[in-house]
């Protein structure tokens, strides 16, 4: 009888359990979120990262074989470049692939048209238009060259991955 004698009543009950749904929700999206990164930085562990880092977005053969674009990260390991999806919200364990360190001959950072690019400060790269920058990693496989391209929209982001790639370039 509380809604029949209160009608005014109603709506602040109805907010309010609205209210605790949500909050309820909340609750459970950031258990999961912790849980997800926790088994990434388990992950990390297992693979004793030294270093990790951003890698832009990598092309990959698909399931189809179509190129499949994917966001990386790259953990450092004593003899590997090993990559994981950069969505550890989602696929927190996920390798996407591994590569060995002495197999890595040379990095490069170049523009979109596959040209050196040209260094831009930061004020200069927001009044340039937008373009792709490559982050360009040459491997040696068996005395035959490979190479691996890693996709970034801003140019100080892909040299700061370029200098990461260089550092662990076998001396």
């Amino acid at each position: 009888m509380l809604f029949v004698a209160y009608p005014g009543q109603f709506l602040p009950y109805v907010l309010q359990d609205i209210g605790r749904w949500q909050l309820r929700a909340d609750g459970k999206a950031i258990i999961e979120d912790d849980t997800l990164k926790a088994r990434r930085a388990e992950k990390l562990r297992h693979l004793q990262a030294r270093e990790v880092f951003p890698a832009g977005s990598v092309l990959l053969a698909g399931s189809d074989g179509k190129p499949d674009p994917r966001l990386a990260v790259v953990a450092v390991t004593e003899k590997d470049l090993v990559l994981l999806d950069a969505r550890a919200e989602i696929l927190p364990d996920e390798e996407i692939a591994r590569i060995p360190l002495p197999e890595v001959t040379d990095v490069r950072l170049l523009n979109e048209r596959g040209e050196p690019a040209t260094p831009l400060t930061e004020v200069e790269e927001l009044d340039t238009a937008p373009q792709r920058y490559l982050v360009w990693l040459d491997r040696e496989i068996d005395g035959k060259p490979q190479s691996h391209a890693f996709v970034f929209l801003s140019y100080s982001v892909a040299a700061e991955a370029e200098r990461d790639f260089r550092r662990q370039l076998p001396a």
